[in-house]
């Protein structure tokens, strides 16, 4: 089953207190390693605007303001109130100050223009519209500006039945197997010059980063 927005808000409201328990297996198996890498692929400068698409409770925070800086400007964006409150918590904690906090609908959602980065963590898989989300943001970047994406993904070689066992172990966080066929990596780099891509964890997730080209360059990389 394939949820719709308020579907999944009403999951993530549900889940919101035990949701950082809930994703310490994922971070034991290379979650916060790969959050690392993907901080740092971005090449964010201090003093620069960078937006967390599907924030949840600001795992990536820490990361981000380091990158940036206090100087800089941090826009968290989450469908979940009770997620984004949660985030609050953990940048007043941090003592994380430069923070715009937006609850929002992603695919209804316009990012300001001329951002520096975009960083998608756990957040696109499940959503239908992750096309057209990654072009907005895309059109969104500065020049040079990266989006970098972050995730679970379809394991084309496993045999059926171990598909199915890893649906099942996800599936409190609302996986489904009508999922399989989405693929924000691939738009990502329908809409922004490929940086990196790299697959983890026997093809079951993935990092991949774009840019955008400059608008000068633009039509030397058709």
């Amino acid at each position: 089953m394939i949820l719709d927005s308020e579907q999944v808000k009403r999951l993530y409201q549900r889940i919101a207190p035990i949701y950082d328990l809930m994703a310490i297996p994922l971070e034991w198996l290379g979650a916060c390693r790969h959050r690392v890498q993907a901080v740092h692929l971005l090449k964010l400068q201090a003093g620069g605007i960078v937006a967390d698409l599907g924030c949840g409770t600001g795992l990536n925070l820490p990361l981000l303001h380091e990158a940036v800086g206090p100087g800089g400007r941090i826009i968290c964006v989450d469908l979940s109130p009770d997620m984004l409150s949660r985030a609050r918590r953990r940048a007043k904690r941090r003592g994380i100050r430069n923070v715009e906090w937006i609850q929002a609908d992603l695919a209804t959602y316009r990012l300001p223009p001329a951002i520096d980065g975009a960083l998608a963590t756990f957040s696109l898989e499940m959503v239908p519209e992750y096309d057209v989300i990654i072009s907005r943001v895309a059109a969104s970047l500065s020049n040079n500006g990266r989006l970098a994406v972050y995730g679970l993904k379809h394991p084309e070689r496993w045999p059926d039945w171990l598909v199915q066992l890893g649906v099942w172990i996800t599936s409190p966080f609302g996986v489904s197997r009508e999922y399989e066929t989405f693929r924000p990596y691939a738009a990502v780099f329908e809409h922004l010059s490929k940086v990196e891509y790299r697959e983890f964890l026997f093809g079951t997730a993935y990092l991949c980063v774009g840019k955008r080209i400059p608008e000068q360059d633009h039509d030397t990389h058709r």
